[in-house]
């Protein structure tokens, strides 16, 4: 194992699982339809965890990996068997899911490593079905509602949300639910999405950003989204695909930040012009920078 060494700062570096593509809950405020478009490799719909394997060791230890991604981690039926790889090798996680896909089995299995490993579990958090649909893959049914009842007394210090504006859950599930701890913000996702699909709800679209400027959750861009064919996209809100900063399955980590894109990326971004070559020139998730 060959890991590079990146030191401690304020701003840790992270990369999102996207454990497959074409999510099947089809939420409104996500655009997976810009993303099935722009992804190559069709044929490599879902993580693997035999590569899942090849890209953790090229990574810095202190790399968090978020299992959420562009897609619901357990989406993916291997997902709690890379949830114990990851703990096992020694990294810090962080879990995002709506349980979807999730059978008890993971769930009990999920408590067992939350348990094994306390202070690797950065954050967990369960993304509920909204009053407004928005979750459209989501259905009712009795082994969804037992894995969030095991998960929701078994972890400590465990989140929720949904996507609607006042915190509102789907019908169903208003006995089952006591509290909403994350008060949802609509966002474009940079331009990415397509706004139609939300139904006139409330949402801050994307800006034009002609200023100098940085990310505003790192200042390094070491806050990226792996995809199933080892590609790795800038960050979160790249759904079209339009950043990607190379292939860990096809070179190293500290590879990824040296080649000319990426350069010219930070370039542009630190220019005073608004630039449709850079998703951070049309982010709402920025800071400005003098230089």
């Amino acid at each position: 194992m060959n890991r590079p060494i990146i030191p401690a700062n304020n701003s840790l570096p992270s990369l999102e699982l996207t454990t497959m593509i074409g999510c099947p809950l089809m939420c409104s405020f996500c655009p997976q339809k810009t993303l099935k478009k722009n992804y190559k490799k069709q044929d490599k719909k879902y993580l693997a965890i035999s590569d899942l394997s090849i890209i953790l060791d090229k990574l810095p230890i202190n790399t968090r990996i978020d299992f959420s991604g562009m897609s619901e981690p357990w989406s993916n039926p291997d997902c709690t068997e890379m949830v114990s790889m990851v703990l096992s090798q020694g990294f810090h996680i962080a879990i995002y899911t709506t349980l979807y896909g999730m059978k008890i089995k993971d769930a009990e299995r999920l408590i067992e490593l939350v348990n094994e490993y306390p202070d690797k579990i950065d954050k967990f958090v369960i993304h509920l079905p909204d009053a407004n649909g928005n979750m459209k893959g989501w259905n009712y049914s009795e082994e969804w509602v037992e894995c969030f009842k095991l998960i929701s007394s078994s972890v400590d210090n465990i989140e929720s949300m949904t996507m609607d504006k006042k915190s509102a859950v789907h019908p169903a599930l208003k006995d089952l639910v006591e509290t909403v701890t994350i008060k949802f913000v609509a966002i474009s996702r940079a331009g990415s999405l397509d706004v139609t699909q939300i139904d006139n709800q409330p949402i801050t679209i994307a800006p034009r950003n002609n200023f100098s400027l940085t990310c505003a959750s790192t200042p390094f861009y070491d806050k990226n989204v792996l995809l199933p064919n080892g590609d790795v996209v800038l960050c979160c809100m790249d759904y079209s695909l339009s950043n990607i900063v190379g292939n860990l399955l096809e070179q190293n980590y500290l590879e990824m930040f040296q080649n000319l894109e990426f350069l010219n990326l930070v370039k542009i971004n630190e220019s005073n012009e608004f630039n449709k070559c850079s998703i951070c020139k049309s982010c709402e998730n920025v800071r400005g920078i003098s230089l």
